[in-house]
């Protein structure tokens, strides 16, 4: 089962980034120095973390898609100001994560439903989308895992905004409590706080289902 359904009962995720720091740095301090060919291969790197985390906020795939292109653009512009102070991802999620809410801004101000895309369908043949199927397992249980999945989802999707920030940057991105303090520019207390009442708030939402 996925790493956000395995949290509610207490299992802790275990994910990790693309490429090895150095390897990471070098690419960086080459983009710095006007490489376009490494800053290609950052974004190769990078580009399904962004748009995942852009897609499980926003639950629509054009608004996910233009999310990763305004981040990356803003990172092509910006990337002299890297200082190498935290990891390059952390940067990107920060950057990813305020301009969800920006959006989220926009469609406030035009009055629009912000539940409007909750119930859309995910696209199977998306593979950017999050795979949280376990692909070995039996077509029954798949089923069954899936189905779960798509509870867990439209629940998820009613959250407050903030306890989604953190459950997709903890559980589906992977990323360790100073990180997501870092790209939310909050208090490590205040995620571990937001973790926890999300967390409680789903077991209560989903029941039975995960027992």
């Amino acid at each position: 089962m996925g790493a956000l359904s395995q949290s509610l009962n207490g299992v802790e995720p275990d994910l990790k980034g693309p490429g090895g720091k150095e390897e990471e740095d070098n690419l960086i301090r080459a983009c710095q120095a006007g490489d376009l060919a490494a800053f290609d291969k950052l974004v190769e790197a990078f580009q399904d973390q962004v748009y995942g985390v852009a897609y499980q906020l926003l639950r629509d795939r054009d608004e996910a898609e233009d999310i990763t292109q305004e981040v990356f653009l803003s990172c092509f512009r910006h990337i002299k100001r890297f200082r190498f102070e935290s990891r390059f991802g952390t940067w990107l999620y920060r950057v990813t994560v305020n301009r969800v809410k920006n959006r989220w801004k926009y469609h406030q101000r035009r009055e629009r439903d912000k539940h409007d895309s909750i119930d859309q369908p995910r696209s199977d043949d998306d593979p950017r989308t999050m795979d949280l199927i376990d692909p070995g397992a039996n077509p029954r249980k798949a089923a069954a895992d899936r189905q779960i999945l798509e509870i867990l989802d439209e629940k998820m999707g009613a959250l407050p905004r903030e306890h989604q920030e953190v459950l997709v940057l903890r559980f589906i991105q992977g990323l360790q409590y100073e990180e997501i303090a870092e790209a939310l520019d909050c208090s490590i207390g205040t995620v571990k706080s937001r973790i926890n009442r999300a967390r409680r708030r789903l077991r209560e939402e989903m029941g039975d289902v995960l027992d």
